[in-house]
């Protein structure tokens, strides 16, 4: 999958979740921050590198009168450039609203799509020379993440923090992993 291609495909997960999570009313977010994408060759990680990234995501909670609720999340996270990757996915998600106090933690467990590229040394054992050997790797991937909302108004929370990881496992096949650090805004489409 091109850069442009995973691009398009954050541009139009983005583009559907709106539309649905207002139809429900809950609530849309974005933020920006690190990731750090991985190939597990064999139980053995090789680092790509750290880089910024870009998430966007909706959820939509369960209509439970209780402090705990119990929901739906889907994100996309996406790193540009030719060390970065993307994730796309949906989670069950688990959050604390308090009546007093603005904190609102949350954590999430899923699953998704986990997408990286890698660059490999190829060795010609006739010349003795090296050469590099691009390619990319899409796997199934089990999402876990848990972060810190803060409410400012009716309609926005700032999202302290959203930290996360995503990892398929395929076996003595490469696959990509991906772990994000991020911050951001949540817009709820009805006043609480």
């Amino acid at each position: 999958m091109t850069p442009l291609h995973q691009l398009r495909a954050v541009l139009v997960a983005a583009l559907l979740l709106v539309p649905v999570c207002a139809m429900h009313g809950q609530a849309v977010y974005g933020s920006a921050g690190l990731a750090a994408f991985y190939v597990d060759q064999n139980s053995s990680l090789d680092h790509q590198a750290n880089v910024g990234t870009g998430s966007v995501g909706g959820y939509f909670n369960f209509p439970i009168q209780s402090r705990l609720t119990a929901g739906v999340d889907v994100r996309t996270v996406y790193s540009p450039g030719s060390h970065g990757g993307s994730f796309t996915g949906a989670a069950l998600r688990i959050g604390f609203v308090p009546h007093t106090v603005r904190l609102m933690p949350y954590f999430q467990l899923g699953g998704g799509v986990a997408n990286t590229s890698a660059k490999f040394y190829t060795v010609y054992t006739s010349t003795g020379s090296q050469t590099y050997d691009s390619k990319s790797f899409t796997n199934g991937a089990l999402e876990l993440a848990f972060g810190l909302d803060v409410r400012l108004t009716d309609r926005f929370d700032w999202r302290v923090f959203d930290y996360g990881a995503a990892a398929g496992s395929g076996g003595t096949n490469p696959t990509a992993a991906m772990g994000f650090l991020t911050s951001g805004v949540v817009y709820h489409f009805r006043q609480r």
